[in-house]
């Protein structure tokens, strides 16, 4: 809570010797103190330094603000600013958000660098909160619309004043440094600084590095689970011992025959060279005598129910395959010998297992637990190695073995902000039981779930209101599959005394906090997590350096949505956005324009190359069936020739384009291929093989070899319409990567048909489905 006015409490020193009838104590009591500092009307005294109570997400913390810097940054401002601060008191509850008290304190360091601003065109000196008029107020509007015009935050930090304002005004009505009341002008909307949405390509880069990584985090999952082999400490016991001797006789077998020593002579040899050896026979109340003829009676034995007597070697300086599997034994340890690590251990164990003081006290950790230890050290020296992630989770890469890190669990959370077009906040209200979320869809429900999401912002009286999306519930890397993989991590430690109980994006947090799981609804601060994600791909076009910004991403989502076509009423609910104001706020950025703009130009140079050379060549004087039937009735090879010839000039095309397409088999589906092994639509090399047909027929309208005859304009049209039902199936990005480019084609062909009958007629046909097409357009 605020420190409120620091008012001295006042008592009245009694006269001598009162009677006790006549004796008067004062209430000094906190209340009293300020029921009178009111009655006077005036504003209490404030300190430059304040505590408040907040709750983030749950949880309650204090929130420290000091104003003494921009004291001295301002002192002609010293009253004022005195003055903003004990409004601030006054406008701050107790439990508020941080971001609530961190918007309102940027709010007076903003109001003071505008009044200290050429750009303050008011014209008036302001000392104190009398001096504020309506001038002043739509001035500092105007400032921030001028100054911070991307930055939505702009509308909090006008509203910070106008509410300190307005709360001291009613207040000390009659303090004369405070002034009258006066109606506000109308801030930055919310609408003012839109929020610059990421390129599809920048998205498209995005997505694969969320699929590259999770893919990664999902296969370390798995070789965690694998792990068998172990680290063992040195260890003499009799079954030990013989299994050293034994290993001793085998591997010098050829040696011991060369020098004509026998077995026992050998095996005293052997103890010799190992004085733990003689110090665990010599424990155990043998002789070497009688050990000779121990092994020599039963030592195969003995040997096969023991193990080599050493430790494992550990290297401090291992190379990134030894690193591998250094880590790999440290890991396999703690998972079959020390089991209840780290969530089921009281926080000192389990913090204290892998901290890297215990390396370097090594002398008082391996004689309390000396298995203990050689974990320790086989992980500090070989995580900074190992291939996942390129060793740069270090020692975390342990908890992300057994559940997430805040790194391997931001992919997931980022590819289900892209899938759905959420806000964050409506992703953080999934909880850990999925399916509570999830009802069946109404069209697929052998193969779809809608999922239900909750946000409060854009909800009338701070309820919440419902999001939601339909996602394939059998695709791994859709929003559903998504969830449950993190739900199915995460809740094998539901007995967990650490676990965050209707959390589903927890984590495990670095040694030093003070706890082992936290989430990202507590923890709701994605700028560092998403910088070092960023900073771990080669990325081409994304160039954010400071990390992703969600809002960006929202945006970008809905760039892809109007590439594909949608209007502004479905994109408002797609987004669930209730008012056009709020959906005009993801439109009209630059980034969407810029793509709209690069769109337009490409259709401008498209149009420009195809007037003299088309991707797919038209012929509309003459069908295909017509044609064929007047080169075959010829009645002679000469005569054929010769209709051939005609055809060929009359249609532009080459003589042996014409006996092709004579051939009914040089047609599927769509169009007729001029050449089917030499194919020309992009990247077709990583598919089609040198001298082999092609078999891609959802190309062909992006291939030079292709025709187009007026019997296929309805199967184009039935095509445009099955990729157009494939949009539900597909989340947009997927659905642009797959098929944009295919779909753009084929609008382009009817587009340039010069004969719109025979258009209206081809879509009559499709829509009435007199055509028929497969969906995976591919023969055989």
């Amino acid at each position: 809570m605020a420190k409120k006015a620091n008012l001295k409490k006042t008592v009245v020193k009694p006269a001598d010797k009162p009677s006790k009838a006549d004796s008067l104590t004062l209430d000094v009591s906190k209340k009293s103190i300020l029921s009178r500092a009111a009655t006077r009307e005036y504003l209490p005294s404030v300190s430059y330094v304040n505590d408040y109570l907040v709750k983030d997400r749950g949880k309650a913390s204090t929130k420290t603000v000091d104003f003494s810097e921009l004291v001295h940054k301002y002192p002609k401002y010293k009253s004022l600013i005195e003055q903003l601060i004990a409004g601030m008191n006054e406008t701050i509850v107790p439990n508020c958000s941080l971001t609530t008290i961190e918007d309102t304190t940027q709010g007076i360091r903003i109001f003071l660098e505008f009044l200290n601003s050429d750009k303050n065109l008011s014209n008036n000196y302001v000392t104190n909160l009398n001096d504020i008029n309506i001038i002043v107020a739509k001035s500092f509007s105007n400032y921030l619309r001028s100054t911070y015009p991307k930055d939505t935050r702009s509308r909090k930090w006008f509203a910070a004043i106008r509410r300190i304002v307005q709360r001291l005004q009613e207040l000390f009505p009659k303090d004369p440094s405070i002034g009258l009341s006066f109606s506000w002008p109308t801030g930055p909307g919310k609408n003012d600084g839109t929020v610059e949405g990421y390129h599809p390509r920048e998205m498209k880069e995005l997505i694969d590095a969320c699929i590259e990584d999770i893919k990664i985090i999902k296969s370390f999952h798995k070789a965690y689970l694998r792990l068998d082999e172990e680290l063992v400490t040195e260890d003499w016991n009799l079954e030990n011992l013989m299994c050293f001797l034994h290993d001793g006789l085998i591997r010098n077998e050829e040696s011991r025959l060369k020098q004509k020593q026998s077995k026992k002579a050998w095996i005293k040899k052997l103890i010799r060279s190992a004085p733990n050896a003689q110090k665990v026979i010599a424990e155990l109340g043998y002789t070497i005598e009688q050990i000779q003829d121990l092994y020599i009676q039963r030592g195969l034995e003995l040997a096969s129910r023991g193990r080599s007597p050493f430790a494992t070697r550990i290297s401090q300086r291992p190379d990134q395959e030894r690193a591998i599997a250094q880590f790999n034994l440290g890991l396999g340890t703690l998972k079959k010998r020390f089991p209840l690590f780290p969530y089921y251990l009281p926080i000192n164990e389990a913090k204290g297992l892998l901290n890297s003081n215990n390396v370097d006290n090594s002398t008082i950790l391996k004689a309390k637990d000396p298995l203990a230890y050689m974990v320790n050290r086989a992980i500090f020296n070989s995580c900074r190695k190992i291939k996942f992630m390129d060793g740069t989770l270090g020692k975390m890469a342990v908890h992300a073995a057994k559940h997430f890190v805040s790194d391997t669990l931001y992919p997931f959370f980022l590819l289900a902000l892209i899938n759905t077009g959420w806000n964050v906040e409506s992703l953080l209200s999934i909880s850990d039981d999925v399916d509570a979320h999830v009802t069946p869809d109404l069209i697929d429900p052998e193969n779809y779930v809608i999922i239900h999401g909750r946000k409060i912002r854009g909800s009338n009286d701070r309820k919440f209101s419902k999001v939601t999306r339909r996602s394939n519930k059998n695709k791994m890397l859709d929003t559903y599959q998504l969830l449950k993989y993190v739900e199915s991590i995460i809740t094998k430690y539901k007995d967990s005394p650490y676990y965050r109980p209707g959390f589903l994006w927890q984590f495990t947090i670095p040694e030093s906090q003070k706890d082992i799981i936290s989430s990202f609804n507590e923890q709701p601060y994605f700028t560092l997590v998403s910088k070092r994600f960023t900073e771990r791909h080669n990325f081409k076009y994304f160039s954010d350096t400071t990390g992703i910004s969600h809002p960006k991403v929202r945006s970008g989502y809905v760039s892809i949505k109007q590439l594909m076509g949608e209007t502004e009423r479905e994109l408002g609910e797609d987004l669930s956005q209730k008012d056009k104001g709020s959906i005009e706020h993801y439109i009209s950025d630059e980034s969407t324009n810029f793509v709209l703009d690069l769109a337009i130009k490409e259709i401008q140079k498209q149009f420009v190359k195809d007037l003299t050379n088309y991707k797919v060549r038209l012929v509309e004087s003459t069908s295909l069936r017509s044609l064929r039937s007047a080169i075959n009735d010829a009645k002679t090879e000469q005569e054929k020739l010769k209709l051939i010839k005609k055809e060929s000039v009359k249609h532009h095309l080459d003589e042996n384009t014409i006996i092709h397409l004579l051939d009914a088999g040089s047609q599927k589906y769509i169009l007729a291929c001029e050449d089917a092994t030499n194919p020309s639509w992009p990247g077709w090399e990583d598919y089609v093989g040198e001298g082999k047909k092609c078999r891609y027929f959802n190309k062909c309208a992006l291939c030079r070899q292709a025709i187009v005859f007026p019997e296929a304009l309805p199967y184009i049209a039935r095509r445009i319409l099955d990729l157009d039902k494939l949009k539900k199936s597909h989340s947009s990005s997927e659905w642009v990567l797959k098929y944009g480019d295919e779909y753009d084609a084929w609008n382009q062909i009817l587009e340039y048909w010069n004969n719109k009958e025979q258009v209206k007629n081809a879509w009559e046909l499709a829509r009435m489905g007199f055509v028929v097409l497969p969906q995976i357009m591919r023969g055989v």
